[in-house]
Formats: structure tokens, sequence, C-alpha cells
């Protein structure tokens, strides 16, 4: 049985059915009519009503009983609903499920994330299972040839130094992705906090910083990154450093843009109106609605960290031996490339050039999954 509302033990919509039906059965019987199924009124002529009078009326009495005249059937389409089938229609849908609906909408967003989560696995899972030696160059030396073309235990050949291609980019992969993840995300903190500070406050202390940005901006970021490895020793630890601190003077104006606009919005005054710190405002208000432009410009950062270290390496500042990178990889290929040896540099670039790709076209679609008006209400 389902469950029954209202003081008669019926569901409202039983109810509304109930009384119509009464009211048009009652002018029937001034009219000489019967109610048919829903609220209608079927016209009979005296003699007809003679005739169906005692099916119409087993009990010999003047007035029907209204629950042998309508059901909540003829009023709901054939089907009784309990109050928790009728209300489940209008539950809303989790914020999870509208975000990852955007996002499957963008089908190169999905390739891009299937690709680059299996260069990913390849580079730090894959030398679990194909064993190279990218370490020792004396053992090379001795056993491996010189820039061996693809073949049999080598599927791309080895380079210039004897070795293996397919595990050097492996190798080399292990440095360019944690080195531009973890630039990426110094980069998007450092801007992050700088540019809403800067933003928030305003004023005097917003046109000095501001102008901290733009002095930095114009100092080409190429020559800034080759000026401070140059003056410090390089390591990996150094090389994450002066990428990541060096990579967020864009991303600061971004997120200031976004403080500026949002401390100006009606629930912001409202919240310092009824005794909001400017803490409680940048927590509660100004990060949440600016993570949008936070997490799209952090994803981008790291495909600009990657790219900046392979430029590094592409002049010669990359990461230290015996560690690789592929734009170091790159660059040592080049040379032999007028020699017909593809095999040194073309697999390592499409590899570089597909993990770019990939991130952008996620950093994208992460920018539209943030986006209110392409979500279900």
């Amino acid at each position: 049985m389902s469950p029954r509302l209202g003081p008669f033990g019926r569901t409202p919509v039983e109810q509304a059915g109930i009384d119509q039906a009464s009211k048009g059965y009652e002018v029937g019987q001034e009219n000489g009519a019967r109610p048919a199924n829903g609220s209608a009124v079927e016209v009979l002529n005296p003699a007809e009503l003679q005739a169906v009078g005692s099916s119409l009326h087993p009990s010999g009495t003047k007035n029907w009983d209204p629950n042998e005249i309508a059901t909540v059937a003829d009023f709901v389409g054939g089907a009784a609903q309990t109050p928790e089938e009728h209300f489940a229609t209008d539950k809303p849908i989790p914020m999870w499920r509208q975000m990852l609906s955007v996002f499957v909408q963008n089908r190169l967003a999905v390739i891009s994330t299937v690709v680059l989560a299996l260069i990913v696995l390849g580079c730090f899972v894959g030398p679990f299972f194909y064993h190279t030696n990218q370490t020792n160059f004396g053992l090379l030396l001795q056993y491996s040839c010189l820039n061996c073309p693809p073949g049999a235990g080598r599927p791309l050949g080895t380079d210039s130094n004897g070795f293996d291609v397919l595990g050097r980019i492996m190798y080399g992969g292990e440095f360019s992705l944690v080195v531009g993840i973890i630039a990426g995300v110094i980069t998007i903190v450092v801007g992050t906090v700088y540019g809403m500070v800067s933003g928030f406050i305003g004023g005097f202390l917003d046109n000095g910083m501001m102008r901290v940005i733009d002095a930095l901006l114009s100092i080409p970021l190429l020559y800034l990154l080759i000026t401070l490895v140059i003056i410090f020793h390089p390591s990996t630890l150094l090389i994450i450093l002066i990428i990541g601190f060096t990579g967020w003077f864009g991303n600061a104006r971004i997120i200031r843009g976004d403080a500026l606009v949002i401390r100006e919005l009606e629930y912001s005054q409202a919240s310092s109106s009824m005794g909001g710190t400017r803490l409680h405002i940048v927590r509660r208000h100004v990060f949440p609605n600016s993570i949008s432009n936070i997490v799209t410009v952090g994803t981008f950062s790291v495909a600009d960290a990657v790219l900046a270290l392979s430029f590094l390496g592409y002049l010669g500042f990359g990461v230290p031996l015996p560690g690789t990178d592929w734009g170091t990889m790159m660059a040592n290929g080049q040379t032999f490339l007028i020699n017909g040896w593809w095999w040194e540099i073309f697999p390592v670039a499409a590899v570089f050039v597909t993990v770019i790709v990939c991130i952008n076209y996620i950093g994208d679609a992460l920018r539209d999954i943030f986006e209110v008006r392409l979500r279900q209400r």
C-alpha cells in the first residue's frame, strides 16, 4: 500500500480527483447525465439512463460513493505515485556529476587524458618492465653499439652514446614531468597569493605590486632563466625553483583581475557589511569564485614549465648528468639528423609535443567544467 496523506488518508491528487468527480455526478443527477472517467460529463437520454440505471446505482442510493467514481489512476496517467516518487524527479544533480558530464562531452579532452595517462605510466612504470642502462656510460661503450637503427631488442634504436632511445625517453620523461609538475604548482601558488593580495587590498599597495610585475615581465623569460642557471650551480632542485619562481608573473595578473571584480560584487559587500573580515571574504568568496581561472592557469603552468625545461635542456642548461630531459635529448639528436639517424630526435619530439598538446586540451576542458552556464539546473 502506498502511503496516504491528508485528513481522509488520501494523497492530494486522489482527493482532488474525488472531489471533482463528485461534483460531476451531482450535475449529472440534475441533468440526466453520468460522469465518465476524469472530469468529463457524458449526457444520456432518459431511456438509456433507465437501461443502465441498475449498473450505475448498485446500492440503490441517490449518490455514488466517491471512492467508486474516481481513482488516482484516472488523473495521473493510470499509475499511482508515492510522494517519494513524485519528488524524486526534482532531485538536484550532484555537482561532481555535472562537472564530469561537461568534461566527458569534450572528446578531445577525454582522449588527451587517456594519452597523457599512458605516457605518464610509461615513463614511471615502463622502466620496471623494459630494463635498460641509462646511467653507466662506461658499460655502454663496451657492450653497446652507437647510433644503431631500430631493430630487435631496441624498438627505437640507440643514440650516439649507446643509450637505448626508448628507455632514454622514459628516463628523461621522469625528470621532465616531475620538474614540470612541481614548478607548475609553485608557479600557481605564488601567482594566486600575490594576485589576490594585490587585487583585494587595492589602492597604493596594488599599484606598487603591479609595477613590480610590469618590471619583471619586461625581462625576457628565457634570458632570465639562463642568467639564473649560469649564476648558481645548476641542479635539479635549482632548476625547479628557478622555473617555479620566474613563471608566475602572468598568473598573478589574471588572478588579480578576478579579485578586483569579486570584491565589488553584492555578496562580498554584504559579507563586509555584516562584519566579515578581509580574510573571511577572501576565503569564502574571492578564492572559491576564482577557482576556475586558478585551475585553468595552473594546468597551463605545468605545460609552460615543461617547455621552459626543454628550452634550457636544448641550450645545454638542462638536468645535469647522469639525468636527462626531453630538451637535452632533442639537442643531442639534431646534430645527427643530417646523417639520416632520425630515431634520435623524432620519437622524443613526438612524445614532447603530444604531452604539451594534451595538457592544453585538458586545461580547456577544466575551464569548461567550472563554467556555470554549462551546468544543468
